[in-house]
């Protein structure tokens, strides 16, 4: 996204009414909102110098996709590119049929794994597998 046009630099669509036009992200979400569920994506920015890092991602979610859990924390310095190759991860990953919800959040002493109780509350609605069980409480 681009901060002084409000537009997605890889293909241009702009906020509407608070809301991303853009096909990669959820449609019809809010800017602001603290969860987000991810559509596959249709349009792709060049992803320069990161190709290694995404293909260790997608080892894990085939990791995943056999039954084993996994977590992916991003970090690093402001402008290395942790927002795009994470764009570029999720595009992946509803591409190959991963149901993929994305939260944001500050670190706050106190409620430092705020973010994962409200990607758990955004998903308590979902109706679990066949097979599978819910968990109730986290």
């Amino acid at each position: 996204m681009n901060p002084a046009s409000g537009s997605c630099v890889a293909c241009g669509a702009r906020f509407l009414g608070g809301v991303l036009a853009c096909p990669r992200s959820a449609a019809g979400v809010p800017r602001d909102a603290p969860v987000r569920r991810w559509a596959p994506g249709l349009c792709h920015p060049p992803l320069v110098g990161r190709i290694a890092v995404l293909k260790r991602l997608m080892g894990l979610a085939e990791d995943v996709r056999r039954g084993l859990g996994r977590a992916v924390w991003l970090m690093g310095e402001a402008g290395m590119g942790k927002t795009r190759i994470k764009d570029a991860f999720v595009e992946r990953l509803a591409s190959d049929g991963f149901e993929v919800w994305e939260g944001s959040g500050l670190a706050l002493p106190g409620a430092p794994a705020g973010i994962f109780r409200e990607l758990l509350d955004a998903t308590r609605a979902l109706s679990p597998p066949a097979g599978t069980g819910r968990v109730s409480s986290a």
